[in-house]
């Protein structure tokens, strides 16, 4: 069941194409279907399980077979209702898809505590911190939300999820520091 891996920046194009991608990703030999992209979307750990799963082809099975349902009709209208300034769901989805991706390859891991803290404390000063946003990707996101209120706050440069982005060892500041050449706010190297 195993195939190909995608190339990072593949998770992209019309719904059908993710789809088929990301049955790629899952080693699937076709397409996911629509309600499994959509709940991989709106429900974190529906998508980390499915990427948990790929090498176990009865809990797969499983998990594509009995997907979280997702409204589509407060999909619709939150992304007409999209506020100025911030992604649509669909850039938001294929930004989360790109991430869980390098995730998965980097083996679900996570960044030590004292990262993280250095990390949130530089996005909690950072003018680009920003309120979430009542969309219903940032809702879904949002669901596992620290009691501290950390995942409240968006990158108003990249529109991740700041409580998630700063946990990823995959994942980056978008902002140059102001004072530091050559790193970011988080104060690391800047990725080219």
């Amino acid at each position: 069941m195993e195939s190909a891996a995608p190339e990072m920046g593949a998770f992209t194009g019309t719904i059908e194409e993710q789809c088929r991608q990301f049955g790629s990703i899952l080693g699937l030999e076709g397409p996911v279907s629509e309600e499994v992209l959509f709940a991989a979307v709106h429900d974190p750990s529906y998508a980390h399980n499915l990427l948990s799963a790929r090498r176990s082809e009865m809990f797969l099975n499983y998990l594509l077979s009995n997907p979280p349902k997702v409204d589509s009709a407060s999909e619709a209208e939150t992304e007409a209702k999209s506020a100025e300034g911030t992604p649509s769901n669909m850039v938001l989805a294929k930004k989360v898809g790109h991430a869980l991706w390098k995730w998965a390859k980097a083996g679900f891991a996570t960044v030590e505590d004292e990262i993280y803290r250095k990390r949130m404390d530089a996005c909690t000063v950072c003018p680009h911190s920003q309120s979430k946003p009542d969309k219903l990707l940032y809702n879904a996101l949002s669901k596992s939300a620290a009691s501290d209120g950390t995942a409240e706050k968006i990158c108003g440069k990249c529109g991740c999820v700041l409580s998630k982005k700063t946990k990823l060892p995959t994942e980056s500041c978008p902002d140059n520091h102001p004072e530091l050449a050559g790193m970011t706010r988080w104060e690391e190297p800047i990725t080219v």
